[in-house]
């Protein structure tokens, strides 16, 4: 119905975790999985939310992040997987905004675009002389003190008795 004013009475914002031309809800779209939107009336795919570090989103149509990344793994941004590998990383992969060449006096870079960025890696498994524990985001270093032989620990184990661990 139409109200006397000329709106449209139906019309409501895009529901949250989904996005529709216009704002409006008559075709909404999931936010894609790797992303989030607790908000409404969203009017584009960029407006849905990088899944935040430490955490993953899962599935599409997502409110709030599935969860947290799984210790021995960090997730930067964007993860579907709370335990991204080179085998299982299917993370968001966020289109790069077109940028403009320096004007070097030349006029060769008055309007051509830069190179493409290549995408980084939003995860993975924990590196050596590094740990992750539940909900990481970056790998953090161990202490000095201690250490990591191995990739994918949780935390790292003390330094032998007679050997030196800087860090």
């Amino acid at each position: 119905p139409v109200s006397a004013d000329g709106a449209d009475n139906n019309t409501r914002p895009c529901a949250p975790g989904h996005y529709c031309t216009g704002g409006v809800g008559f075709d909404p779209t999931p936010c894609p999985a790797g992303s989030f939107s607790n908000a409404t009336g969203l009017s584009s795919e960029r407006q849905c939310q990088p899944c935040t570090g430490g955490s993953y989103c899962a599935t599409p149509g997502l409110l709030r992040p599935t969860g947290e990344c799984l210790p021995g793994y960090f997730c930067t941004s964007g993860n579907v997987v709370a335990n991204p590998t080179p085998a299982n990383d299917t993370s968001l992969l966020l289109p790069s905004i077109p940028t403009v060449a320096p004007d070097d006096g030349s006029g060769a870079g008055d309007a051509a675009p830069c190179p493409a960025r290549p995408f980084e890696r939003v995860g993975g498994v924990c590196y050596v002389g590094h740990y992750c524990p539940p909900g990481s985001a970056l790998p953090s270093p161990c202490p000095p003190g201690s250490y990591n032989s191995r990739t994918g620990r949780q935390g790292c184990r003390s330094c032998p008795e007679g050997y030196y661990c800087p860090s």
